[in-house]
């Protein structure tokens, strides 16, 4: 018996070829992207640690500012919040808890009124009774950060509020 001719062979299949020389440089193309994608969160991160130590500005000062310089910028506030008036923003988890974010309505000594998120609450796990939103009377001075949201906002459909 001849030894010569035991060994592997290469017989590429054309399918799986082609699957390859596609598939090959997308997922490249997906990594770079990926590092892109966090080249820019560093970014992100770097200017928001950039704008913690600044002082806060008076609301007032931001009113003429272009939104997209705006973000993260410290601000102090004062006024009194409209009490039954506030959104809950609903699924926000919390310590692996359901529960919902408080938003309420500022209203400020020039009559500006400005979305304040009051924190986060419980929620009841069934969905059957809203958390009661503890009131905040009187006037208060707030100090935070401003947040802008990233693009477009994302709608359904059309909706026409009621003016208050």
């Amino acid at each position: 018996m001849s030894s010569a001719n035991v060994g592997l062979q290469f017989d590429p299949e054309w399918r799986l070829t082609l699957f390859a020389m596609v598939m090959i440089p997308f997922m490249v193309s997906l990594g770079f992207w990926q590092l892109q994608r966090a080249d820019e969160k560093a970014a992100m991160a770097a200017a928001f640690e950039a704008r913690q130590v600044q002082r806060p500005a008076p609301l007032s000062e931001l009113w003429d500012m272009p939104a997209g310089s705006m973000g993260y910028l410290p601000v102090q506030l004062s006024g009194t919040f409209l009490q039954e008036q506030y959104f809950l923003l609903d699924n926000r988890m919390h310590s692996g808890q359901f529960g919902y974010e408080v938003l309420g309505i500022l209203r400020t000594e020039s009559g500006a009124a400005v979305l304040v998120n009051r924190g986060w609450l419980a929620g009841d796990p069934s969905r059957r009774e809203l958390p009661q939103v503890p009131q905040v009377p009187g006037r208060v001075a707030l100090t935070g950060y401003v947040y802008v949201a990233p693009g477009a906002p994302y709608l359904l459909a059309e909706q026409e509020l009621a003016s208050s």
